[in-house]
């Protein structure tokens, strides 16, 4: 029992689905004349005299019979070709059409008032749709309902509309057939019929094998069956009625025809334009009783076509008729030959429009920077891209369309004007009639000839076709324009980062016209090799097409090389000399012009102290180094430290022995942006025994308090008994700039000489009072091991000396006595100074300096 409900309420909406639903219809919503003025109707548009009213079964008017009322509703009948008002059944395809419902709108007529009387069936117009004009009255749809005139129906006194309604006449009119009322009452009771008319037919298409120098003639015949003067009557001048569709379907005697001209498949040229018909049955379609043939051949063809190159070519015909309804495409081949040597490549476009403005677009990467970095480092790699301005292009392409549009627009208000003169003199042509009176003095009329008005208008209504074409597709082209500078204001490429190949980065990045923007890529830095960036790869997020033409895709890419800290030293230059080195801290690659950027560092002893001394002295000196940077990003500085490495020390200094030497930390004195002055640093000598120390001297195990320390400087010290020749030093400056970079320089000091024993008896000696009992109290200095007893020796004397004071001494107690005068003294200094300590104490050296 459920299945069968189910099923049957399945039917009964399928059902629903296909019958108009007039219970919700305006039809429905009209009230019936019951006598009462308050249900007198409406409408200014229906082209009839007096007040309106709906006759209805509950009111019979004084006149009676039954012209007034039939039925509620009205179905027409329905007929194919043409109505034969003798004979009502034939043609006849359908009695009644029930899905079709009118209203029948009389006018007062009936009640008495004198005016003529008359009628108007009209149907809502939610229930008309394309579908149903096609199918019911064989009508273009979009075209009918474009045009189709809307009626509103109100009630007479207050006003109140009871919705808008279509005329059966204007839908009959604009597919192309025509409508009336009175039937014999053995086709329908309802007295209203429609007749359908058929699309336009091409009977005949067809062209000649022919050369390239002379008009291809087609040979095209063709029917078309729009009605003529029915419904509308333009040409009567005793009609009542004025035709609202004159000018979208007032031409009825004329067919617009299409041309389209193919080689290898490809279209390669279209024209079009009108054919008038002359009345002339079909006889394939006798009762098209108002077909019009239409045609011509040879020079006569109103379709010619001038060949602009050689070969096989087919053309493709059709027509549409006054009410803009298609006859089937016809297609003929046909072959041009003759002079072909200068073929004239074909050009479709000056018939078609064609819009083959490209939207300009151009990325690059305008610079991108290699960094030099520690290897393993997280480094930052920016680049530079741009979007290139193509806006100025565009504005000089859109005012070139502005100005074409302005012109296309003043030339159809030109021809417009002349369409509606040319129009105006067809219509007083066709109203008028040539009259003659017969031998028998009857006067016979006939229409006047106005194909000359006809051709005209139709020559000015093609020209205004076209022009507006023109101007569509200029107004389009402009649009499209306006559009693709919205949907590209903004883009969003895409970029990536390579180093030696491999992607490390991508981003997106969204770039306006003539916009550029730096982006960075984070990454770790493995080892020196190439970096490049490219802006939108492929696939391309953008790329060409029908819209887009990427003018340079060579800009899209831009590499540099990259570089990890190289940790160079320089060469150690000859004693005295300059050191430098210089590294690369940044690679640009600026638009294809490519630039490296360098860091330099240079050193140089200066200050030495003296250049020649005698061992167990000390000299001083102070390095310089100079670091400058190209890269004004940068914030690398200078060494972070310098050595000194010397081949000896002195025992109770405590610097540590490398490879090089002893190594000696120096301190950075002086400090500048670019420059730096490092020194030795302090040095600490005691005043007897000459051992020196470091600034630890108080923590060293061989310090004695007792003994006075003198401030050594910064000075590096010799031992006393450093041999005679060539001191020779290295520095080294550490860890400089981005590359780590070091510096090494030579120092030399020459050796003459030594502190005690000098050959040249040029020993230096510290006076110091002893006890030759206990002439070291600490212990023997290195200067008198081995010859202690030279003090020692000298005790008995010492203390058994009776003059302790030698102001004590009696005259003649010595051997001899000596007066040495300042003058004297100061001979016998200059004397020593030349033979050293080798002084022979003879006669000779008494009597040299006249001793006394």
């Amino acid at each position: 029992m459920y299945k069968i409900k189910s099923t049957l309420f399945l039917i009964v909406v399928l059902i629903a689905l296909f019958i108009p639903n007039t219970a919700s219809a305006r039809n429905n919503d009209v009230p019936f004349y019951n006598g009462d003025p308050s249900t007198l109707l409406d409408t200014s548009t229906l082209q009839i005299k007096g007040k309106l009213l709906r006759p209805g079964k509950g009111y019979t008017p004084p006149s009676g019979g039954d012209a007034y009322y039939t039925a509620d509703f009205h179905y027409p009948a329905m007929y194919n070709g043409s109505f034969n008002f003798s004979n009502n059944f034939e043609n006849l395809v359908q009695n009644a059409d029930y899905s079709e419902p009118y209203v029948n709108l009389a006018n007062d007529g009936f009640l008495g008032t004198g005016n003529p009387i008359g009628n108007r069936m009209v149907t809502e117009i939610q229930r008309m749709n394309s579908t149903i004009i096609h199918d019911k009255y064989n009508g273009n749809g979009d075209f009918v309902l474009d045009n189709l005139q809307e009626h509103n129906v109100k009630n007479l006194g207050t006003g109140k509309s009871y919705g808008l309604f279509y005329w059966i006449r204007d839908i009959a009119y604009l597919s192309g057939g025509y409508a009336g009322a009175g039937l014999n009452k053995g086709v329908s009771p309802y007295q209203i019929w429609v007749v359908r008319t058929s699309n336009p037919d091409i009977t005949k298409f067809n062209a000649s094998n022919g050369a390239k120098s002379a008009p291809v003639n087609f040979n095209v015949e063709g029917f078309e069956y729009v009605s003529k003067n029915k419904g509308y009557t333009d040409n009567d001048p005793n009609s009542d009625t004025y035709n609202p569709y004159r000018d979208s379907a007032g031409e009825r005697n004329r067919v617009h025809w299409f041309l389209e001209i193919y080689q290898n498949d490809s279209l390669v040229d279209k024209n079009d334009g009108y054919i008038r018909s002359q009345q002339q049955i079909n006889n394939s379609k006798y009762s098209e009783k108002e077909a019009g043939k239409f045609g011509g051949s040879g020079t006569n063809s109103p379709i010619r076509w001038q060949p602009k190159s050689c070969g096989r070519f087919t053309a493709k015909l059709k027509v549409v008729d006054g009410v803009q309804r298609e006859s089937e495409v016809k297609t003929t081949n046909f072959t041009i030959d003759g002079n072909c040597s200068t073929e004239v490549p074909v050009d479709p476009s000056d018939n078609m429009c064609k819009d083959d403005f490209k939207y300009k677009m151009d990325f690059s990467v305008d610079r991108i920077e290699g960094e030099t970095a520690e290897k393993g480092t997280n480094i930052s790699t920016p680049v530079k891209v741009s979007r290139a301005n193509f806006k100025e292009e565009r504005d000089k392409y859109r005012g070139e369309l502005k100005e074409k549009i302005n012109s296309l627009q003043s030339e159809i208000n030109s021809l417009r004007d002349d369409r509606d003169s040319a129009s105006s003199n067809l219509r007083s042509c066709r109203l008028e009639q040539t009259c003659y009176v017969d031998a028998k003095g009857e006067q016979h009329c006939y229409p006047k000839d106005c194909s000359w008005w006809e051709e005209r208008l139709d020559s000015i209504l093609l020209r205004l076709q076209k022009v507006e074409e023109k101007l569509k597709c200029e107004t389009n082209k402009l649009k499209r324009l306006e559009t693709l500078e919205a949907q590209y204001n903004s883009t969003e490429p895409n970029v990536i980062l390579s180093f030696d190949g491999d992607r490390v980065g991508t981003q997106n990045v969204t770039l306006k016209e003539g916009e550029s923007k730096t982006i960075s890529f984070d990454w770790t830095l493995k080892r020196s090799g190439q970096i490049e960036a490219e802006i939108n790869p492929l696939p391309r997020k953008y790329d060409n097409s029908k819209d887009v033409e990427k003018t340079n895709f060579k800009n899209n890419k831009l590499d540099t090389p990259i570089y990890t800290s190289n940790h160079q030293t320089s060469l150690c230059p000859q004693p005295g000399e300059k050191a430098s080195i210089h590294a690369v801290v940044r690679t640009i690659n600026d638009k294809g012009t490519k630039d490296k950027l360098y860091e330099y560092l240079t050193g140089e002893i200066i200050n030495l102290s003296r250049k020649t001394l005698r061992s167990g002295y000390g000299f001083s000196y102070e390095v310089k180094t100079t670091y400058s940077n190209e890269d004004p990003k940068s914030s690398a500085t200078g060494p972070k430290n310098t050595d000194s490495f010397f081949p000896t020390m002195t025992k109770h200094l405590q610097y540590p022995k490398v490879d090089d030497g002893y190594k000696v930390q120096m301190e950075k004195t002086e400090n500048s942006v670019s420059e730096s002055v490092w020194s030795l640093p302090m040095t600490y000598v005691e005043k007897f025994s000459g051992n020196v120390f470091d600034k630890d001297y108080k923590n060293h195990p061989d310090y004695n308090p007792k003994e006075i320390i003198l401030n050594g400087g910064r000075k590096w010290y010799t031992s006393f008994d450093q041999k005679d020749g060539k001191y020779t030093f290295n520095i080294k400056s550490y860890n400089a700039g981005v590359n780590k970079l070091n510096l090494c320089l030579t120092g030399e000091v020459m050796i003459e000489g030594s502190f005690i024993g000098d050959k040249k008896g040029e020993d230096d000696f510290i006076r110091r009072s002893v006890n030759p009992s206990n002439p070291f109290p600490d212990k023997v200095g290195w200067n008198w091991q081995g010859k202690e007893t030279m003090l020692t020796s000298l005790n008995n004397w010492w203390t058994n000396w009776k003059y302790p004071n030698p102001k004590d001494i009696p005259p003649g107690y010595h051997k001899e006595s000596y007066k040495i005068s300042p003058e004297i003294y100061k001979s016998i200094k200059a004397y020593n100074k030349s033979h050293g300590l080798d002084v022979d104490l003879n006669s000779e050296f008494f009597s040299k300096f006249n001793l006394k």
